[in-house]
């Protein structure tokens, strides 16, 4: 049977945030706390959270999907907000799990909280020396704000082999919701997070993920990362840039032999 998987409102800092928590498993897996990506929502992690024999929470970040806008999109600010979730969970030592963006602002976090986190898994992670979108791609990345269907091609190029077209329309309808100042802001955060000077005696494991069909986080971009961990970039074959939606319960085994 998959886990049930529970929503609710959280009030927080002044501003709602909405968070999804499976109920699986009996203590044996840690807790997982992840951390969506650009265009994504906690909705992203929901086939993650039927297969994962643990707890997993995933909260809309502000300005994403069902949580409230705020007038700030920078990384840092969204690690503190992650942070607040944490604390207000009461969670001890999870497993941070960040996917895209997600993945900087787990980074962030771990600058923030270095004591708090038991174990990062950067998932087609934003890398740890930032990633620059070339200008001359913001129109396209505006037209995204003001096109729906333009949104669903681009996010259909980031989870190319996903199957699942009822998933895929409400992910289309979740990312449609983000703060439109958000989407030339977030282009130019990732550009700015940057973790060498950061994150340069940081001791806990870190383990990196990248889809083999990924067009926005290549291998080459995915190893530095890894390289400054000390950890392996693994290639995830037959998927794209998002095998928490693409290939389920391949990604949460591998997760599951990670953390057990």
């Amino acid at each position: 049977m998959p886990n049930a998987i529970n929503h609710r409102r959280l009030q927080l800092n002044g501003a709602e945030i909405y968070l999804r928590e499976s109920d699986g498993g009996d203590g044996s897996y840690p807790d997982l706390l992840c951390i969506h990506g650009n265009l994504g929502s906690g909705l992203w992690f929901e086939p993650m959270m039927a297969r994962y024999p643990g707890r997993i929470f995933a909260p809309d970040m502000p300005n994403f999907g069902q949580s409230s806008h705020i007038a700030s999109w920078e990384i840092a600010d969204y690690a503190r907000w992650i942070g607040s979730i944490l604390h207000h969970l009461e969670l001890n030592a999870p497993v941070v799990l960040g996917h895209s963006l997600g993945g900087a602002v787990a980074m962030e976090l771990a600058f923030q909280k270095p004591k708090q986190l038991s174990r990062l898994i950067l998932v087609d992670s934003s890398p740890v020396d930032g990633l620059i979108t070339p200008k001359e791609h913001y129109p396209a990345i505006e037209a995204y704000k003001a096109d729906k269907n333009i949104l669903a091609q681009a996010l259909k190029t980031i989870a190319p082999t996903l199957g699942d077209e009822e998933l895929f329309a409400q992910l289309v309808e979740d990312a449609w919701k983000m703060n439109r100042e958000c989407f030339i802001g977030h282009a130019e955060a990732l550009g700015r997070a940057q973790f060498r000077e950061k994150l340069g005696n940081f001791k806990i494991p870190v383990h990196v993920f990248y889809g083999a069909m990924d067009i926005l986080i290549n291998e080459q971009l995915a190893k530095p990362t890894a390289d400054f961990f000390g950890t392996e970039a693994v290639k995830l074959e037959s998927c794209g840039h998002s095998p928490i939606v693409e290939i389920p319960d391949e990604f949460t085994e591998a997760v599951k032999s990670l953390v057990k």
